[in-house]
């Protein structure tokens, strides 16, 4: 410990040293996180450079003012401009003035002029694009910026600003759908997103503050421009291995301006999704008429209102900004079990036919033909489990027991044929109440001190209240009173002062504090579930009902996340500063940042325990005899003394938890303009996360101490060099040729620590009860549907950290030709590559490789061979031929003797799971972009772009808490993980446009012909890969004088990836999705002050059906048989069944069926 500390001091020390060298120090940089640049060299007409010129940047919106001198090259350069439009005016003795209008400076981009100075006395003024220029003179980078204009407006479905990132080459989103985007095949929990220079990440779970069920953290309105970097970006940009988003807000200027809007989003106004389905059940006489998967259109209709608008408190000098935004959705939920037809096929006879009767064998119940032992065949599927129903509950009267079966299934549904009152689990499902309603607050002021020193001020106050949205699909498998409640609370704070000490010596210094709040609960119980599943502590068991199989089923209660008081409540604090100096045509930049984040997780997973049945029979007979009435294997027409459900948990132990991490950066970068055609950008950023030390008590009581558990990552060799080059081959302005490299470092993800540190083994962490599964071997197990008081403390599992774990790493390379063809028009052409190395992963060390028993091998064993054989319906097999045997070695869970105790084959026998958190995935990602943008036409401003690539890694994860085991086989041949990354999209498509119609019409005929305006975006690319997937458990094995069982799921028993080595992982694609969206706007000059804007936005204009889910289950894994689940186009909600059916369509955030939103806009 004494070692530690006293590393941790010399690390803070040093830290705290850097700190200081980088406020004192006179370093300098270009364009920064927050500003841009203007540069140029001066010139006379023939040519000659014109030194000691006066250059003045005046802020056309603000008045500031900025003054330099050139040097004796003629160059110049302002390194820290705010974004705006400026006007430039050069002086010299003996030559006219040169003034350059509305000349634009965007974030993170260098403006560059070309002045030319006549002799005498002639001014010249020039007229320069008020666009942002194009060709990047003066970086190696990658990125694309996106303007206010296209920012507001784009087409944007659900207006999260930072999904337009969509529209530059190199992104995709990821297979949730729900708004993260992956940047060169890495997971999006490596991106970081800035806004105004300060850090917008929530550190828990790696995604945008207030993440994603909201409607958006930031509104449209308030966002002034932001840009994407995708690769070999500024050595200023930290904590990030995949991409960085870096938005800056809209500021007040001497004139008052703003807008106000109103959009309105109707379901009704769109298409039908065939995927959203309801079930209905009549009854004819005594006969129920079960409808299911008939489409309908639910109710969802969405309201976002607000405004920003900015002005001057006092001209010149203090200048203020203010977005208002409210979104507020009403979207039912829509309930269902996941085969909703197989669920509620399973109707009985009230009575049972008349050659058919219920008995009893003393160990079981059944239905035979009276007279005989026969099953016979004139009978309805839930007849079974009314017999057995019968014999647990009513001594064999079958009549009664079909009234309550029929009840309990159907609910007030089947009330008039059976006569009872009384909830039903179809009462539990259909319809349930969800909105959210959304309100952001962002003011904002900005003081001019002086010429030379710029405070800026920012809050932002973000509420979202959702009830019944934890659950954000369409439809999920979950009862109307289990989608959850969702409340997020985000306040925080940014100042930033900009300071000119002179003409060549500037600095910034940033503070940011805030906490966000994610707080997540329960909905009002359902009667089902006040009627059923509450019990003595007034808190309801969660219930998984399966009707029969896990793959039809729904869940009910209360889940998992009623319980989630603070998940998590996270506190930031963030000190930046970077200091810039330009000394001749090199600009040196030095800063540091520094970052704190304080997480307190309150939750306690399935405290309010989790009981599970497979059968309608053991469900209801635990209902209406809870004492026990089965068997001790939970069958479906088994007769006992026990409890009948098939599984019960429950966890136990300290729920609220906190952990601090201290994240250091300290950068440095010359920008060096070698020749007035070639400029290097050389730097290189120091990056370390301080992770605290494991929690003590934890370690200290353990049940069996583990000397890993005490593990602390401390990745300190974290130094990320960066170089490229800008080089313009002709000197003409008209080319450029870029390249450059890059090493990135990605943070340890908050919530993988924190879950990490909870698992140690310890009672004072978090456990569950030893899961009761199938086999109950006693009888003092709880009665439903009751929970434990306290818990014995089970055989423990537990995660911890590799010694040697890493912070994750890419190096990314780039190449890239761009082209001015004139007008506007610029044509790029780019190799963009990048490696991912030591990215996290999660192994279970307890399943012990040592031995293998086989036929030749009868000895002992810890892993056992089987074969099996693939077989599947007229000769049909899929990928694997018919016939074909596959050997996998298993690990096992148990070896049972023939005589004697049952063997734990565990590496140590003291542990279930044993999950280390290791680094050692790779990933590597190649693609070709080409690129046709014009940005500064006044009819068309436009961007076409194509990405091919391919993406490879070992399964890398998208993960925020370790799961039990990610690779195939965690000890062996790690290369059978290699394959298609997930985010493997090799062709992708995307297309945006700003059509303007200005018109010249007069008179009344201007307010019908002028000013039209037609926005398409167009997204078109192959879909997602999947892999072809086994479901199942191998078979047990005997050898020798052994059984051996295996310890999970899949090929090798790992319990991880179930694919198949003999076809690969993610082999398939999903159909090609293709997303056309539209806005059509009209404006309406009222005054020359003020003027109104219509508008009508389509999205998915072609109502595409984007396929967001398929059935993943190629083979299951049926005794020693591999059995095809083969493609049929019958069955299943979309007419399709089996292997690559169609699951789920346009159902998250990205894709949706065709939807319409009208809105209007009044600018002034």
């Amino acid at each position: 410990m004494k070692t530690f500390m006293s590393r941790s001091r010399g690390v803070r020390g040093c830290a705290f040293a850097l700190v200081w060298a980088g406020l004192c120090w006179p370093v300098a940089k270009a364009q920064s996180t927050t500003q841009g640049a203007i540069a140029g060299t001066v010139e006379d007409a023939t040519g000659a450079v014109i030194g000691g010129a006066n250059v003045v940047l005046h802020n056309n919106g603000t008045n500031a003012e900025i003054k330099l001198t050139t040097d004796a090259s003629g160059y110049f350069k302002a390194p820290l401009v705010n974004p705006g439009i400026y006007t430039v005016t050069i002086t010299a003795s003996g030559f006219g003035d040169y003034t350059a209008n509305t000349v634009a400076v965007t974030v993170g981009s260098l403006s560059e002029l070309h002045p030319t100075m006549n002799t005498g006395t002639a001014s010249e003024s020039v007229t320069v694009s008020s666009e942002a220029p194009l060709l990047k003179m003066e970086s190696a980078e990658i990125s694309e910026t996106l303007t206010s204009k296209e920012i507001v407006n784009l087409p944007l479905n659900g207006g999260r600003w930072s999904n337009l990132a969509l529209l530059t080459p190199g992104a995709v989103s990821d297979a949730n759908g729900y708004g993260l985007i992956s940047f060169r095949g890495i997971s999006p929990l490596l991106n970081t997103v800035e806004i105004d220079g300060a850090d917008d990440n929530q550190a828990f779970f790696s995604e945008e503050r207030g993440r994603t069920r909201e409607g958006y953290s930031t509104s449209q309105i308030a966002i002034a421009e932001f840009q994407v970097n995708t690769g070999v970006f500024s050595a200023e940009f930290g904590r990030a291995a995949g991409g960085v988003l870096n938005a800056i807000t809209k500021s007040g200027t001497n004139s008052i301006h703003g807008q106000t809007y109103f959009y309105d989003r109707d379901n009704d106004w769109g298409a039908l999704n065939p995927f959203t389905t309801y079930t209905s059940v009549t009854y004819s006489g005594d006969t129920p008429n079960v409808i299911t998967g008939v489409p309908f259109q639910p109710k969802d209709w969405r309201k976002r209102w607000g405004f920003g608008a900015g002005g001057p408190l006092i001209k010149d000098k203090l200048f203020w900004f203010y977005a208002y935004d409210q979104y507020r959705r009403n979207f039912p939920g829509v309930a269902k079990p996941s085969s909703p037809n197989a669920f509620f096929s399973q109707s009985a006879d009230m009575a049972l036919p008349s050659d058919d009767s219920c008995i009893s064998t003393g160990t079981a119940a059944k239905v035979v033909v009276t007279g005989t032992n026969t099953t016979p065949t004139d009978v309805k599927s839930g007849d079974a489990g009314v017999c057995a129903l019968a014999w647990r509950v009513y001594s064999g009267n079958y009549a009664t027991a079909a009234l309550h079966y029929t009840q309990l299934l159907y609910g007030t549904a089947a009330s008039g044929a059976t006569g009872l009152t009384g909830a039903g689990l179809l009462d539990d499902l259909g319809t349930t109440p969800r909105t959210g309603d959304e309100v952001l607050n962002t003011p904002k002021l900005d003081w001019q001190i002086s010429g030379t020193e710029h405070l800026s001020a920012l809050y932002h106050r973000l509420r979202w209240d959702s009830p019944g949205g934890v659950q954000t699909q369409t439809s999920n498998n979950y009862a109307t009173d289990t989608f959850g409640t969702d409340f997020v609370k985000l306040d925080y704070g940014l100042v930033e002062l900009a300071s000119v000490f002179s003409p060549s010596l500037s600095n910034e210094l940033r503070f940011q504090y805030g906490r966000e709040l994610d707080d997540e609960g329960q909905q009002a119980h359902s009667s089902f579930t006040n009627q059923y599943l509450n019990n003595t502590t007034g808190t309801p068991v969660q219930l998984a009902i399966y009707g029969g199989s896990s793959n039809n089923g729904f869940t009910a209660g209360m889940p998992y996340y009623s319980f989630r008081t603070a998940y998590p409540d996270e506190r930031k604090t963030q000190l930046g500063d970077t200091a810039n100096w330009t000394y001749h045509n090199q600009n040196l930049k030095f800063g540091f940042d520094i970052l704190r984040n304080a997480d307190t997780v309150n939750n306690l997973y399935e405290s309010n325990g989790v009981y599970t049945y497979t059968y309608f029979s053991d469900f209801f007979a635990d209902i209406l005899q809870p004492s026990g009435t089965c068997d001790s294997s939970e069958s479906q027409t088994g007769l006992g003394a026990y409890p009948c459900y098939y599984g019960f948990t429950q966890g136990f132990g300290t729920p609220k938890f906190t952990i601090t991490t201290m994240d250091y950066g300290f950068f440095a970068q010359d920008d060096w303009k070698l020749t007035p055609r070639l400029t290097m950008n050389i730097g290189v950023r120091y990056d370390y996360e301080h992770v605290p030390p494991p929690f003590p008590s934890l370690i200290a009581t353990e049940k069996y101490p583990y000397a890993p558990t005490q593990n602390q990552p401390s990745d300190k060799n974290n130094i990320g060099p960066r170089i490229g080059f800008s080089w313009d081959p002709y000197g003409k302005g008209k080319m450029v040729v870029h390249a450059g490299y890059g090493l990135y470092y990605g943070r340890i993800l908050n919530g993988v620590i924190l879950n990490a540190y909870e698992a140690t083994g310890s009672p004072l962490g978090q456990y569950t009860v030893p899961s009761i599964y199938g086999e109950k071997t006693s009888s003092t197990v709880p009665q439903f549907p009751q929970v434990i008081s306290s818990g014995t403390f089970p055989t423990p599992s537990l995660d911890y950290f590799a010694k040697n774990f890493q912070a994750p790493q890419t190096q990314q390379y780039d190449l890239s030709v761009q082209q001015d063809f004139g007008h506007g028009n610029i044509f790029t052409l780019s190799y963009l590559g990048s490696m991912g190395r030591e990215l996290p992963n999660f192994l279970n060390l307890n399943l012990n490789p040592s031995s293998v028993a086989s036929a030749s091998n009868t000895a002992q064993s810890t892993m056992y061979q089987t074969t099996l054989t693939v077989t599947g319906t007229n000769n049909n097999c899929g990928p694997l031929a018919c016939g074909t045997t596959i050997t996998s070695n298993v690990y096992a869970k148990t070896a049972k003797p023939k005589s004697g105790s049952t063997v734990n084959t565990y590496v140590n026998a003291d542990y279930g799971s044993v999950t280390e958190v290791v680094s050692n995935i790779n990933s590597s990602y190649n693609a070709l972009v080409a690129e046709f943008t014009n940005r500064s036409n006044k009819y068309a401003q436009f961007d076409l772009n194509y990405t091919w690539s391919h993406a490879l890694d070992y399964n890398q994860n998208e993960s925020t808490s370790p799961s039990t085991n990610n690779w195939y086989d965690p000890w062996n041949n790690p290369k059978a993980n290699y394959g298609n990354s997930a985010f493997n999209v090799p062709n992708r498509f995307v297309a945006w446009a700003l059509l303007n119609y200005p018109g010249n019409a007069t008179d009344w005929k201007k307010y019908l012909i002028n000013s039209w305006h037609l926005n398409p975006v167009v997204q078109v690319q192959n879909g997602l890969p999947y892999s072809a997937a086994t479901s199942g458990t191998m078979p047990s094995e005997t050898y020798g004088n052994y059984t051996y069982s295996a310890a999970g799921s899949g090929m090798t028993g790992s319990a991880s990836s179930s694919y198949l080595l003999q076809i690969g992982r993610d082999t398939f694609k999903q159909p090609t999705t293709a997303d056309f969206d539209m806005r059509l706007e009209k404006d309406l000059p009222i005054s020359e002050r003020f003027n109104v804007e219509l508008l009508g936005e389509v999205f998915n204009v072609f109502n595409h059906v984007n396929v967001t889910g398929v059935n993943t289950t190629a083979y299951s894994i049926s005794g020693s048989n591999l059995v095809y689940n083969p493609y049929s186009t019958t069955g299943g909600v979309s007419g399709e069944s089996g292997f690559g059916a169609v699951t789920n369509a346009n159902s998250n955030f990205v894709y949706s069926q065709r939807q319409i939103q009208l809105g209007m806009k009044l600018d002034f």
